[in-house]
């Protein structure tokens, strides 16, 4: 492809490529993927965008000389909207080398990314961030909006080692306003009645059994808009060990599947882990057992050493009340998402009809985790 300053070759990448790629990644974003995980980086890009049972990311290479300078990835999902099963993509892992930035390298691979969705079945790529330059091209660009809020909650059993940890603008207001609103939490949860019922069985899973889609069939039916998550996708996601160490925690009534919760935790840091809940789900007719798994997975954090444990929610989804119930607060940090329609396709436009408490989206569904907490 011909750029008005410099001629660049754009090509779709493959399997083959992950082993210049890596180095590339690594290179441009000053260590990728950026967690502890356990196995070499190029066997976690394989089990990221090869191994996908949804598919291989579509990949787009950019080449000057035969040399790397560009790279995009965008993974595949299969998301439940309404009553039907729809194909999404999720750009991931977008570097341009430093040195051919504002040469058009970005837009050139993006588009001609862009040129592959039809004919994989793409409805639109959901686009999730907080980074700022990206949501001001977004938003210049007048990209649709998801139309539902993603806030992330907090929970911080020790504000001062935090504030050692990650020191903070403004840090005896911020100290004072966070015990300030635990105290109005904590009193609020006493005066209302905690759930009285519990599970049967809690118990820790080194992977997901055939059950697990028995339960999926019946919890997705109270969702309008959620990734499926069937057991070959969540043995892919969770309980992969190129993937990362995840803890995944079964609650069963009778034999039964009734709800699962994933925890990680993200170690760059060793001074300082941050804690996640990946992804909590429970069946309709059983709310309080969202709380028993929260109240499970955050006393094995604290037990850890863990002191401050991020989960996503959609505004108004129900799960923010169990999440209250175990001590976490609203941090008022709002992921922005983008559904960019593929010409031709405009099931984006539905998800405006959608409560949100038939919304369901986590750090799961997220393509990274932030290694740190912005001190403002």
């Amino acid at each position: 492809m011909a750029h008005p300053l410099v001629e660049f070759d754009i090509r779709p990448g493959n399997a083959r490529d992950g082993e210049k790629i890596v180095p590339f990644l690594n290179q441009v974003f000053d260590g990728w993927p950026g967690f502890n995980q356990a196995t070499p980086s190029l066997d976690y890009w394989r089990w990221k965008h090869i191994d996908n049972p949804r598919g291989e990311s579509l990949i787009t290479v950019c080449e000057l000389d035969g040399d790397l300078i560009g790279v995009s990835h965008n993974a595949l999902l299969k998301i439940k909207q309404g009553e039907s099963l729809i194909n999404a993509g999720q750009s991931s892992d977008l570097a341009v080398h430093e040195d051919h930035r504002l040469m058009g390298v970005r837009n050139a691979i993006v588009d001609e990314m862009f040129k592959h969705f039809a004919g994989k079945g793409i409805c639109y790529n959901l686009t999730v961030t907080r980074h700022p330059h990206l949501l001001q091209s977004l938003k210049r660009k007048q990209r649709p909006r998801f139309p539902h809020n993603i806030q992330c909650y907090t929970r911080i059993q020790d504000i001062q080692r935090h504030l050692e940890n990650i020191p903070m603008d403004n840090e005896w207001l911020m100290k004072t306003g966070y015990k300030t609103l635990s105290f109005i939490n904590a009193i609020t949860q006493q005066l209302t009645h905690p759930p009285n019922q519990e599970a049967q069985q809690i118990r820790e899973i080194s992977f997901f059994e055939e059950s697990i889609n028995t339960f999926w069939n019946q919890v997705s039916r109270q969702y309008d808009f959620i990734g499926v998550r069937d057991r070959a996708y969540l043995n892919w996601r969770y309980c992969d060990p190129r993937a990362g160490d995840y803890r995944v925690t079964c609650a069963e009534e009778n034999g039964s599947v009734s709800g699962y919760i994933v925890t990680g935790t993200n170690k760059v840091n060793p001074d300082y882990p941050i804690g996640y809940i990946m992804d909590l789900l429970t069946l309709p007719d059983k709310p309080w057992i969202s709380s028993q798994l929260l109240r499970e997975a955050v006393k094995s954090m604290d037990d850890d050493g863990v002191n401050i444990i991020l989960c996503l929610v959609i505004s108004g989804n129900s799960l923010e009340k169990a999440l209250l119930q175990n001590g976490f607060l609203n941090s008022f940090q709002e992921y922005e998402a983008f559904t960019i329609p593929t010409p031709g396709f405009t099931q984006h436009e539905k998800i405006d009809d959608f409560r949100p408490e038939r919304v369901h989206y986590s750090w799961g569904d997220h393509d990274s985790l932030p290694t740190t907490i912005k001190s403002s």
